[in-house]
């Protein structure tokens, strides 16, 4: 079983397995920062995660929870799973997207909600980010999407 500290690290092996196997040359990125214990405001959460594992920027705020099955679809989006020519290729695409979000559920706990955050970078970030706080009853972590081409 993963250990939380060792979760980013993880995730980071799962994005760059899945951005090998894009059918485009963008680069897609999918990062998670902390965890961290949930014991404190969501807001100070959010800005306390970047300040630790985040890049420099502000976080500006964070939305009303969204269905958590939104992130999943997300990866798939961005990493153009439904776009990878062969079956198998698909296939395996849809096993790593599907396998980092079980893979966060297993080593931080049961998703309790996913919060939309407007995050402003100091300086260049990436082109397009989607950033997503999570929070499981013990701890928060920010999953973070990017892209440029």
């Amino acid at each position: 079983m993963t250990r939380p500290q060792d979760l980013a690290a993880e995730i980071e092996r799962v994005s760059d397995a899945l951005e090998a196997m894009m059918p485009t040359r963008h680069v897609v990125s999918l990062a998670l920062y902390g965890p961290v214990p949930r014991d404190r405001e969501v807001f100070e959460l959010v800005r306390d995660l970047y300040r630790a594992h985040g890049p420099a920027g502000t976080a500006e705020s964070v939305a009303a929870p969204e269905d958590p099955q939104v992130l999943l679809a997300q990866i798939r989006s961005w990493y153009g799973v439904s776009d990878i020519g062969e079956a198998a290729g698909r296939a395996e695409a849809e096993f790593l997207a599907q396998y980092a979000v079980e893979l966060i559920a297993e080593t931080l706990g049961p998703t309790r909600s996913v919060h939309p955050v407007e995050f402003r970078p100091n300086g260049w970030y990436a082109a397009v980010w989607a950033e997503r706080l999570l929070l499981t009853e013990e701890w928060a972590a920010i999953i973070s999407l990017t892209g440029d081409s």
